[in-house]
């Protein structure tokens, strides 16, 4: 993700910007996807949706504030003040960098994290453990598929929505509004979602988002 932002603030070229992007795809995975939740894993047993929650609205907290440091000098009339803020940002996470790191914690037993299958004797536990495999993996292609076309659906116009609002005329102000609902909305949403989650499990939750997406 450091090199990414550094290569960033350096890029004069077509292909380094391809270069950059790959990279920004490897580093945010820790930000934003399964690294996230085996890490509160590695660390709670109990309350585990809402420490989450509170671990993942802090990307809404942050999208606030930075949106707020980095914007004026995005729009300070220097054509190349994307490479400062590219550059303070790749500072920005190498400190911090420093700090997650010897938080990580590994192999730690938990209720939580999924238990290597005892060996069991017989024909019939065979057959029982291949038939939950095989679920388990159509179950993972369907999920799979669902969240990748939702993904498809939102994240293609939600990371651009701020750049064509700019670009058909409208004032840097209101878009600048409409960044900070989205990132307040954000922090409450998560916050809200890792409470129901613990209180009502995955269903409710996962069937309120796609209605407020949908």
């Amino acid at each position: 993700l450091i090199v990414s932002l550094v290569v960033y603030s350096r890029v004069k070229t077509g292909y380094t910007y391809w270069i950059a992007g790959a990279l920004m795809g490897v580093g945010t995975t820790f930000a934003g996807s399964a690294m996230v939740g085996y890490l509160i894993h590695q660390w709670f047993e109990e309350n585990v949706g809402s420490v989450l929650g509170v671990v993942v609205a802090a990307s809404g907290m942050g999208s606030a504030v930075g949106s707020q440091v980095i914007s004026p000098i995005l729009y300070s009339g220097d054509p190349t003040g994307f490479r400062s803020a590219y550059g303070l940002t790749a500072v920005v996470v190498a400190i911090f960098a420093v700090v997650i790191i010897p938080l990580l914690r590994e192999n730690r037993e938990s209720k939580y994290l999924p238990k290597h299958a005892k060996e069991t004797k017989g024909q019939p536990e065979e057959i029982a453990d291949a038939e939950t495999g095989c679920n388990n993996k159509i179950l993972g292609i369907v999920i799979g598929v669902c969240v990748f076309l939702t993904a498809l659906s939102i994240m293609g116009v939600n990371s651009i929505y701020i750049s064509h609002m700019l670009d058909v005329g409208i004032d840097a102000k209101t878009v600048g509004t409409a960044s900070g609902v989205l990132a307040v909305t954000l922090i409450g949403a998560k916050l809200l979602c890792g409470v129901l989650y613990d209180r009502f499990g995955l269903r409710t939750v996962l069937s309120i988002c796609q209605t407020a997406a949908f």
